[in-house]
C-alpha cells in the first residue's frame, strides 16, 4: 500500500507573557478618587474644591484638616502645586507601578 507523505506541523509560536498586573492602589488614594469627581482624570484641580469634597465624604474629619497635608503623604500619585503654598492638585495615575 502507498505511504501517504504528511506535511510537518509547524509550531505555534510561544504566547507572549502577560502583562503584569498593576499594583493595586492604597486604599486611601481609592477613597479620595471616589470621593472627588473628575480628579482620576488627570486634570488639575482647586485644593479647595477637593478639600470640600474630601470633608463632605468623611476622608477629613475636621474643618481644620488639611487637604495638603493628606495628600503629601501620597505624592506617588497626586502633584500639588505650587510646591510651596499649594492651590491645585492633580492625579498622575498609577505612577508607582
Amino acid at each position: 500500500r502507498a505511504s501517504t507523505a504528511r506535511a510537518p506541523v509547524a509550531a505555534l509560536p510561544p504566547k507572549a507573557p502577560a502583562p503584569a498586573p498593576r499594583p493595586a492602589l492604597p486604599v486611601e488614594v481609592e477613597s479620595i478618587l471616589r470621593a472627588v469627581d473628575g480628579l482620576a482624570g488627570g486634570q488639575p484641580m482647586q485644593l479647595g474644591e477637593v478639600g470640600e469634597a474630601l470633608r463632605n465624604q468623611g476622608i477629613l474629619t475636621s474643618k481644620s484638616a488639611s487637604p495638603s497635608r493628606l495628600l503629601k503623604r501620597h505624592a506617588a500619585y497626586f502633584q500639588l502645586t505650587p510646591p510651596d503654598r499649594p492651590r491645585t492638585v492633580r492625579y498622575l495615575g498609577n505612577a508607582a507601578a
